[in-house]
């Protein structure tokens, strides 16, 4: 943090630490629900985010100075605090629901000893464009300043939340709040042999999530979780092998086939980077991508293209990495439109924050 900020006295602690509590139980909870069905992860997962938003205005936001506002608007965790409360404030005031706020990334199959299985199934947020106007917005007239959550919590969804892992995000508002007040973090690790059990129900087995007393600790159990997928809000965000795979990824071609080019990323109008899409078999997928990474690719062979009605003009790389698409002695790459806010500069910093945002990405069609 760039500005030290005072932990809470005696009694703002009090309710901090019974809702960090709550928050710990509704991580747990959200993570049992992955095994149930998509409508029960995500009343867990909204639950979470209401915990989260008292945590941030009752307790911290009115407890403490300006220097936590600051430290919200300006760290990563602060960021994914504010942009879990556009989560609360529509699942609160909405009349509609949006059965598509938690998007399906990766299905793990989670086995038992009777040689049956249950699903367990990886959710990430919705991406802020997907969020439709009956959600987000108190009537369809609204203006930016008249949507459900102020423009504060709207920057932080699409900067820190949206198209992310549902833990991850949840992770990452515990620790940002145990960073401010260190009473608060875990001190001691709780076993979780029996964590969860299986036991016998209508002919078959099914886990059985028992009752749990987590007072001062997180971990989630092993319920088939994967080597890159974070399990405490003190482990990294992103672990040394995602790290070792964003690596990686950089060094092998995308995906999929090809990327269809179709805007200019500025910054500062200089053009640094590249968004367009892929062409999967069922929809197609964005992508952004900085110029220098581009040119890296298509010098391993990699195809990205122009499309201009039936005319495909491919994009070629010189010697220091810069890009050209010409067609009739003309360079294209300065006439595309610059991308909008949506899959711009916000969005490709986005991805280079979170490696497993960039994995993915790089992934597409995969």
């Amino acid at each position: 943090m760039d500005e030290k900020v005072d932990g809470l006295d005696d009694l703002a602690f009090a309710k901090a630490r019974r809702y960090m509590r709550a928050l710990r139980r509704a991580i747990l909870t959200y993570w049992y629900a992955t095994i149930e069905d998509k409508e029960a992860a995500l009343i867990e997962a909204a639950n979470a985010c209401m915990i989260v938003n008292i945590l941030d205005e009752s307790v911290f936001q009115a407890s403490l100075p300006d220097t936590y506002r600051t430290s919200r608007a300006t760290t990563p965790g602060g960021l994914v605090v504010m942009g879990l409360e556009l989560i609360r404030n529509c699942e609160t005031h909405a009349i509609v629901t949006f059965d598509d706020l938690l998007v399906e990334k990766r299905l793990h199959s989670v086995p038992l000893t009777d040689g049956g299985q249950v699903i367990r199934t990886l959710w990430h947020w919705a991406s802020f464009d997907a969020l439709p106007p009956g959600y987000l917005e108190v009537k369809t007239t609204a203006t930016d300043r008249q949507k459900r959550a102020r423009g504060e919590a709207q920057d932080g969804y699409r900067r820190s939340v949206q198209c992310r892992s549902v833990l991850e995000t949840l992770f990452d508002a515990e620790r940002f709040f145990t960073d401010i007040e260190p009473r608060l973090a875990r001190s001691s690790t709780v076993r979780l042999d029996f964590a969860f059990a299986e036991v016998p129900q209508g002919g078959g087995t099914v886990l059985h999530r028992p009752l749990e007393h987590f007072t001062n600790a997180s971990t989630l159990p092993d319920l088939a979780t994967r080597w890159d997928e974070r399990v405490a809000a003190d482990a990294p965000p992103a672990d040394q092998y995602v790290r070792n795979l964003f690596t990686r990824k950089t060094k092998d071609v995308p995906a999929a086939d090809q990327r269809v080019v179709t805007d200019r990323i500025t910054d500062g109008g200089k053009v640094i980077g590249l968004a367009g899409f892929t062409r999967c078999a069922n929809a197609s997928a964005r992508w952004v991508e900085r110029a220098a990474q581009i040119g890296r690719d298509i010098h391993n062979g990699y195809n990205y293209v122009l499309e201009l009605g039936e005319v495909g003009v491919s994009l070629t790389a010189d010697a220091n990495l810069k890009l050209a698409a010409t067609l009739d002695g003309i360079d294209l790459v300065g006439s595309l439109p610059v991308a909008d806010a949506v899959y711009g500069l916000d969005y490709l910093q986005f991805v280079e924050a979170f490696p497993d945002m960039y994995v993915t990405m790089r992934n597409q069609c995969d």
